[in-house]
């Protein structure tokens, strides 16, 4: 059997999992489940994730098995694998083996400046556990170097996602609807259109610095443009928009402005004129007409970003900010460099913005009341045909009484 498991290293990516578990978080084509799920198609696999989240992570994934990290896990006669939630895999690691504990390559986190670290583990007739693993619990196994980086903190999922859209892309196909008046520029097998989707007249799509992927439902619309490599979700509308190189975007969003080395999580709303770059935005995200965050920092050092109540050097120039579920700005909202947004925050503040937005906060004065969150939440997931269900909404309920950052 599997194991999916979040470990204490979760906390670095709050808010972004605040609602979901670590390997719901997209970097190139695939969330982390998804890749893990693409090499194990017919293994039985348990995650286990923070015990708030295990209702909702049982209605989103059905056909897994779903348990707290304060569980005890069964002893099994069986290999079992173990992999961490933060592991964004490249290749299969098979169950079948000799005990293993399994590490990051060499070199493979030099840009990040990581040590090599636990990617998981593979142990026969594992006794009873407990969650969150650590090295010390499984220090006397060997260690094993395999294909996979271990993410540590949210712009390493920024770092790596030019990597891996050129990683995921197969070989190109046409099976959507390619209009003759669209403009392509480079080699047709660089992209690739998923059954349903539709790029129309005078679109333009660069495949000279990658490939692009326009999933299924996906629709581009005349005068936006897609360099790639870039990958364009499940029913996404890009509505006139300027996607640069190195971009994600989940399913149903919609896209117009300019956008750079971004992710969207999906069912976000990005519909007017603007700039994003180097971020990462969560679901039911909307962005007020003219939204631009700052990417780089005037004196072009390393941006620093407040994880927690620490401020970490990210050791990169250019960071943009990151934005939890929920979450809304007003027209024309400037957003600075390294800025964290918590969940359900609502920001119209005149000015550059501060480099922490909580969570649930009403401008940057009051708190917003859990009430009207909900039905807003309510009102636009049913925009996109979603229902919010009882389990998301005890999470949201749960949530506002325990954040505070």
């Amino acid at each position: 059997m599997l194991f999916v498991y979040e470990d204490a290293g979760f906390k670095n990516f709050l808010p972004l999992v605040y609602t979901r578990p670590v390997f719901e978080l997209r970097c190139g084509n695939f969330t982390i489940l998804e890749r893990i799920q693409r090499f194990y198609p017919q293994e039985p696999i348990c995650l286990l994730v923070r015990e708030y989240l295990v209702p909702v992570t049982k209605d989103k994934f059905p056909k897994c098995l779903v348990l707290s990290t304060k569980s005890k896990i069964p002893e099994s006669k069986e290999p079992t694998l173990f992999l961490s939630a933060r592991a964004i895999l490249e290749a299969k690691i098979p169950i079948e083996g000799e005990d293993e504990i399994f590490i990051e390559p060499k070199g493979a986190s030099a840009e990040r400046k990581l040590n090599q670290e636990v990617i998981g583990f593979r142990m026969s007739g594992a006794k009873l556990l407990r969650l969150p693993i650590t090295t010390q619990k499984i220090k006397a196994l060997k260690s094993k170097e395999v294909p996979a980086r271990l993410i540590n903190y949210p712009w390493d999922l920024i770092a790596l996602n030019s990597e891996f859209l050129k990683k995921d892309f197969p070989v190109g196909q046409v099976k959507g609807t390619l209009e003759p008046r669209a403009i392509i520029y480079g080699d047709l097998s660089r992209l690739y259109l998923e059954e349903g989707s539709r790029v129309e007249p005078g679109v333009i799509l660069d495949l000279h610095s990658g490939p692009i992927y326009i999933d299924q439902g996906a629709r581009i619309k005349a005068t936006s443009l897609i360099e790639g490599p870039s990958y364009i979700g499940k029913n996404t509308i890009i509505d006139g928009g300027k996607i640069r190189p190195d971009c994600s975007f989940g399913e149903n969003c919609r896209i117009c402005g300019e956008i750079e080395v971004s992710i969207f999580q999906g069912f976000a709303n990005k519909h007017h004129e603007g700039f994003i770059g180097h971020s990462y935005i969560g679901e039911w995200v909307n962005l007020g007409a003219l939204t631009t965050n700052s990417d780089l920092r005037n004196d072009y050092g390393s941006v620093k970003v407040v994880i927690g109540k620490k401020e970490i050097d990210s050791g990169m120039t250019k960071i943009g900010c990151f934005i939890g579920d929920h979450s809304k700005t007003a027209i024309g909202t400037l957003i600075n460099t390294g800025t964290v947004i918590g969940i359900f925050a609502n920001c119209f503040e005149l000015g550059l913005s501060p480099k922490v937005i909580p969570s649930f906060s009403w401008g940057t004065k009051k708190r917003w009341s859990v009430e009207d969150a909900l039905k807003t939440a309510k009102t636009m997931m049913a925009r996109r045909n979603v229902v919010l269900t009882k389990s998301y909404e005890r999470l949201i309920r749960y949530l506002y009484k325990i954040v505070r950052d």
